[in-house]
């Protein structure tokens, strides 16, 4: 009764995320591959899209997007698109 509560996210990110010093954006921290498709997914590609841009198969483009979705801690393509425009990652 009466204890504080702490967000179980805000805990976690206090335990083993923020310590680093690291200070680079999260996109900074993508493979070149993942940075590539973050990128023309941002611009409103759907994954076959992606797919016919560097010439792989839309299987290889889902096998990339779900640890650049994870790594960047996105629930949807929203949060990936609101991301790219502020970070001025669409040309």
């Amino acid at each position: 009764m009466g204890g504080r509560f702490i967000d179980p996210e805000l805990a976690e990110q206090m335990v083993f995320g923020s310590g680093s010093s690291d200070q680079r954006p999260p996109h900074e921290l993508l493979s070149d591959r993942e940075f590539h498709i973050l990128r023309l997914l941002a611009r409103g590609k759907s994954v076959n899209e992606v797919a016919e841009e560097p010439s792989i198969s839309n299987k290889t483009v889902r096998t990339h997007k779900t640890p650049l979705m994870q790594k960047m801690n996105f629930q949807n393509n929203a949060e990936l698109m609101r991301y790219a425009i502020t970070y001025n990652l669409i040309e």
